[in-house]
């Protein structure tokens, strides 16, 4: 799944929009690694060069409901990217650490939000701005709708990290 803003009048709208297709595809789901087309590897298949992104998610302002991250991917040679994965875990307060593991070389990026009332979506108010925390790798600001995949972009080839910084609107 992409998610591209460009020239968008309604950049809070568009932020909306892809949060809650973003919500539909976590919740739809259960929360296990699911490998795509040559980018995520399983555990009895992976070679000695299967990689771990661990991203460190900054901001967390509650204990309450989960963290709901969407890893996507781009293979080495590869224009366009996609999900490959993604990842539920309960929140704590602070900083939490995801782990991807069993990834092959190539370019990755989270994009993620904090679901505090354990729903499965992203609640917005009436002018469609999330009412929960949501934040993008290698983002520490959030301005003007989703980043483009390649600001987000972590390139693997070895374990690596990434920190995400979680976005509250008041």
């Amino acid at each position: 799944m992409r998610f591209s803003i460009t020239s968008n009048p309604f950049p809070g709208l568009a932020l909306a929009c892809a949060l809650t297709a973003l919500a539909a595809c976590t919740h739809a789901m259960a929360p296990a690694k699911a490998p795509a087309q040559g980018l995520a590897k399983t555990a009895a298949s992976a070679p000695a060069s299967a990689y771990t992104l661990t991203l460190r998610v900054e901001g967390v302002r509650s204990a309450k409901g989960q963290l709901r991250a969407e890893l996507l991917g781009r293979a080495p040679g590869e224009k366009a990217h996609k999900r490959v994965t993604f990842g539920v875990q309960d929140a704590a307060p602070g900083v939490n650490l995801m782990r991807f593991e069993n990834l092959s070389a190539g370019d990755y990026a989270v994009q993620l939000y904090h679901d505090e009332n354990g729903n499965g979506k992203v609640d917005m108010n009436v002018l469609g701005v999330p009412q929960e925390g949501y934040g993008f790798s290698n983002v520490p600001v959030v301005q003007g709708g989703i980043p483009p995949f390649d600001r987000m972009k972590v390139t693997l080839a070895a374990d690596a990290s990434a920190t995400a910084v979680l976005v509250y609107q008041p």
